[in-house]
């Protein structure tokens, strides 16, 4: 039959404090357990070997608000309420994080974030040198927008350049050769 020293002491067993650089976290066995083989694992198994604080806490070297991440990724399994998804630095130092943790659905998570993102950005981009190339090689049929750009014979092409670049380079030409600057001298930008 179960006492009440005998429950205290069960519950006691089932509450694991760790000290992660010097702040302290209590958590369930079941929580640490959820993410299956992993960093904690072997901590719970007894095959730690590390340190333990002086009041007997394990101790874990690491950056404390990233393992309050991994934590609560623990505890819910679900990424949306721990990590920033908008933050590619800090997904990049949670994902060193989980990799230290050995948590591999939360480095799943992560790595496919990441991958979003650099796609994303691939993407813009992309289209923005597709907008930028489109401006450089239109023809008569230029947007409005694009009404008040100089053309400048180039060697053969012409390339549309804004009237007050157009002043610039006829400056910059007039100083570097001592000359005035002619249109000849701006086919050799």
């Amino acid at each position: 039959m179960y006492s009440v020293a005998d429950a205290e002491s069960s519950n006691a067993n089932k509450i694991i404090h760790l000290n992660v650089g010097g702040q302290f976290f209590s958590t369930s066995r079941e929580t640490l357990e959820a993410a299956g083989p992993s960093f904690f694992s072997v901590l719970i198994g007894g095959n730690f070997g590390g340190q333990k604080d002086a009041k007997g806490n394990l101790f874990i070297d690491r950056d404390p608000k990233l393992f309050s991440y991994v934590l609560n990724y623990l505890r819910s399994q679900c990424t949306h309420l721990a990590i920033d998804k908008t933050n590619k630095s800090k997904l990049q130092s949670m994902l060193v994080e989980a990799e230290f943790y050995a948590v591999q659905p939360l480095i799943a998570e992560i790595e496919e974030l990441i991958a979003n993102m650099d796609k994303q950005e691939t993407e813009q981009k992309k289209k923005h040198w597709e907008y930028v190339g489109s401006t450089m090689t239109m023809g008569p049929s230029q947007p409005s927008a694009f009404k008040n750009l100089a053309p400048v014979n180039v060697s053969s092409s012409s390339v549309p350049l804004p009237p007050s670049l157009v002043r610039a380079n006829m400056r910059t030409i007039r100083v570097l050769s001592s000359k005035p600057a002619t249109p000849s001298l701006l086919r050799c930008l």
